[in-house]
């Protein structure tokens, strides 16, 4: 799903897809001050035709999201998510 271009719910484009680690999605948002924020897969739903995913998580939630910085903290975004086993 790299370079994938992720929409919200209502189809809005908020990002791209940079790379997939594990069961997260790894995602650049922003325009000018770009930062990379991972979304697990249960909360992303590829539309392969149109090289979209369509995330279910609110635009705000996931700018808030922990931050990777060279590798995924994979337990912190888990419980960020409530997604933690």
């Amino acid at each position: 799903m790299n370079g994938y271009l992720v929409v919200t719910g209502n189809g809005r484009p908020v990002c791209r897809v940079v790379e997939s680690h594990g069961d997260f999605l790894v995602v650049e948002v922003g325009r000018v001050r770009r930062s990379r924020r991972a979304v697990p897969l249960e909360f992303a739903h590829p539309l392969d035709a149109e090289r979209r995913v369509r995330i279910t998580v609110p635009i705000q939630m996931l700018r808030s999201s922990p931050r990777v910085n060279g590798t995924l903290d994979e337990r912190a975004a888990a419980a960020y998510y409530g997604v933690a086993a």
